[in-house]
């Protein structure tokens, strides 16, 4: 009898350890059409469904619930329904339609899906300067608030070219126009030898992220501990104070490892690449901003609270991330190596790399309060 309840409770140990190491799965690994190779945007649509946009292919791939590849939505192409050059996606939850955009050099429309994968229609967008939309979320009476970039002038130093790429966060009517622009930046993104291309990202540009509550928006740009309060109109109504660190200073370290990272990836390549783009990596040896952004990412929760990832950080390194309220309190924070986190009405979702530094979608079922069901999910990770 005594051998009998020892056997029982070796099972029901075993039987929580694995149902407990199965709380966190992965999507997109398979090899068919839902393998995900560089996955951009992930999202829960309103049937429950999970959407992740992929931009090796330029598909939206969906999953189930428990991470089983469905179908695909867009494509690359120029017929109904595809996208030339993928930008953001997101869901009219009353008309139970996805919609998405496109970025530099795609379509100046704003295509409109079914939720299982058929056109539906376009809007077109009125927009003169050449852009290219991310982060697109509608309003009611079929408009949109949108982050939108564009091609801003080039600076020809002495051996090397400067390029900046405004961006801005505007709300479009339904007639495809800016009507309103809520907040602007105008930094220096990148470098290039040649004045027409080939630009290179330069490391610290401040950042630009936004999440909207309602009838404002927070913005951050990550060169304090305080995020803007904008209204819908573009007044400044205010700020929250976050539990952020103070930006760190760039040193000159700093840009000797950057320089370095950015050689190891250079040498993969053939060498008349390099002395005609590549070789602009030894010209920055001077950063133009003084601070590193102490934000890597922000994402709004079911419960609108605000969910922080800080600096970025190498692959080795774990990041630090903060749940608060909108009032800048504290609700819980963690560090791990992961990026790009979201908690959505059902799932924990974020993304991780292998040994092979490939990226891993990683989803977890959600049963309790925000702060439980985060803090379990990384914990299951």
């Amino acid at each position: 009898m005594k051998k009998n309840i020892i056997v029982f409770m070796i099972l029901i140990i075993l039987s929580t350890s694995f149902l407990f190491s199965n709380d966190i799965f992965t999507i997109g690994s398979e090899q068919n059409e839902g393998e995900l190779f560089y996955p951009q945007i992930i999202k829960e649509g309103p049937d429950g469904n999970i959407y992740i946009s992929d931009s090796k292919d330029s598909f939206i791939k969906v999953y189930s619930p428990s991470g089983k590849y469905l179908y695909r939505i867009g494509g690359k192409g120029e017929g109904p329904g595809q996208m030339k050059r993928m930008g953001a996606f997101g869901f009219d939850e009353d008309k139970k339609l996805l919609y998405f955009s496109e970025y530099f050099g795609g379509h100046s429309w704003i295509t409109y899906m079914k939720l299982e994968g058929k056109f539906d229609s376009v809007q077109k967008l009125n927009i003169k300067r050449r852009f290219g939309l991310y982060t697109i979320i509608n309003l009611p009476n079929d408009k949109f608030i949108t982050k939108i970039s564009y091609t801003g002038k080039i600076k020809k130093k002495s051996d090397h070219f400067e390029y900046r790429y405004p961006r801005a966060i505007v709300i479009i009517d339904t007639k495809g126009m800016i009507i309103k622009e809520l907040i602007k930046t105008n930094y220096i993104d990148s470098i290039s030898m040649i004045g027409d291309g080939a630009d290179l990202p330069i490391p610290y540009v401040p950042k630009f992220d936004w999440v909207r509550l309602k009838d404002r928006i927070v913005f951050a740009d990550g060169l304090s501990r305080k995020f803007k309060l904008i209204d819908l109109n573009g007044k400044n109504i205010g700020s929250i104070l976050t539990p952020l660190p103070v930006p760190e200073k760039v040193t000159d370290t700093d840009l000797i490892k950057w320089r370095k990272l950015k050689k190891d990836s250079f040498s993969r390549r053939d060498r008349s690449w390099y002395n005609r783009f590549g070789k602009v990596v030894d010209k920055y040896k001077k950063s133009i901003y003084k601070f590193k952004p102490n934000i890597s990412e922000m994402s709004l929760t079911p419960n609108q609270n605000i969910l922080i990832g800080g600096a970025e950080k190498s692959g080795i390194e774990k990041t630090d991330f903060w749940l608060i309220t909108t009032k800048g309190e504290i609700i819980t924070s963690f560090s791990a190596k992961i990026e790009d986190i979201t908690i959505t009405k059902n799932f924990v979702l974020f993304k991780s790399s292998d040994e092979d530094e490939n990226t891993i979608i990683n989803c977890f079922s959600r049963k309790g309060t925000e702060r439980e069901d985060l803090l379990k999910a990384i914990k299951s990770y």
